[in-house]
């Protein structure tokens, strides 16, 4: 049981972060796992969070999934080496107090909306806390996020806070609770239905299927628009011909669309996409397609994103160019 401890920062409360509690890093508290442990052996009482975590199968009440907590209905004194600490840290707060709070914490619906600042800036948030989860990462502090999308620490902690209040002083964020939330916001929280359009570039990173899903965007099917590859299986799906899209789309209610075809055939593999009913579309291709009519195209180009650089550091072009011939 004590090998937890090289797996989840967390206390088996789930309100302190070991890694970041002084008491433990400096030895004065052995964990409550090994400290509980070690009460038994003494014929001592053990902490009924302990039992009740342990009784699961969980490794701390963060990953607790019960809609009430039999502790806190109990009315049980919890007897736990750091209650004076939840008392200094929390205004004089019990420990049971302070459960009560975990609890409305991951049962606090999120807001219906965001802020349009934080909004764009909502991809960067995603992407660095997908990166974070396929780490093995559950917490994270409000500088490491601010490091991963290129902001300041403080600029994270007003955006979180202006859209719910989902982290806590010296245990950080929850990873998983804040994706969740931040779907929810930005109105994302029931998950998109996918088709990708050209499946070389899938074929060749399977691992895109579980990236989209991790942003709330599943890849449901997948389609060949020159016949190469019908019939191959990319992570569990069968590639289709392009002309089965329409009555897949009514099918599994396909929203979205990847465009990841040749270039020359972009623009008509997209128009396809619309005829089947589909309105997002995210082109991958260096074709800069005529939007149809009724539908939303995201270009990301990686020719785009290039140009889009040098043009926001043209310095060592200009200096290049003004150099005199030799």
């Amino acid at each position: 049981m004590p090998s937890v401890w090289h797996r989840t920062p967390y206390s088996v409360c789930g309100l302190v972060s070991c890694t970041n509690c002084e008491q433990f890093t400096t030895g004065r508290c052995p964990a409550c796992v090994r400290g509980n442990i070690l009460v038994q052996r003494a014929s001592q009482p053990q902490c009924v969070v302990y039992q009740c975590v342990k009784s699961r199968g969980v490794e701390s009440c963060r990953k607790c999934r019960e809609t009430s907590c039999p502790v806190l209905e109990a009315g049980e004194p919890v007897r736990c080496g750091l209650a004076d600490y939840f008392a200094g840290k929390r205004g004089g707060t019990s420990l049971v107090e302070a459960l009560s709070d975990l609890r409305s914490l991951k049962n606090e619906p999120p807001p219906t909306d965001m802020p349009p600042r934080l909004m764009q800036r909502l991809p960067r948030y995603l992407a660095a806390l997908q990166d974070l989860s396929s780490e093995g990462v559950e917490s994270v502090a409000s500088a490491e996020i601010a490091l991963r999308i290129g902001a300041s620490p403080a600029l994270v902690r007003k955006d979180l806070s202006t859209v719910g209040h989902w982290g806590r002083r010296s245990a950080g964020y929850r990873v998983d609770m804040l994706k969740e939330n931040l779907l929810k916001a930005a109105g994302l929280g029931e998950p998109r239905m996918a088709a990708w359009l050209g499946c070389e570039r899938l074929i060749r990173w399977p691992k895109l299927i579980e990236d989209f899903r991790g942003v709330g965007c599943v890849i449901a099917a997948a389609f060949c628009h020159d016949g190469k590859h019908v019939g191959q299986q990319v992570n569990g799906l069968t590639v289709k011909a392009i002309a089965e899209l329409p009555p897949a789309a009514s099918e599994l209610g396909l929203s979205v669309a990847v465009i990841a075809a040749d270039d020359d055939q972009a623009q008509a593999v997209a128009e396809m996409a619309v005829a089947a009913g589909i309105r997002s579309l995210l082109n991958l291709t260096d074709k800069i397609l005529v939007q149809p009519r009724g539908a939303t195209v995201e270009n990301v180009s990686p020719v785009q994103g290039l140009v889009s650089l040098l043009l926001r550091s043209p310095g060592a072009v200009t200096e290049r160019l003004e150099d005199p011939p030799s």
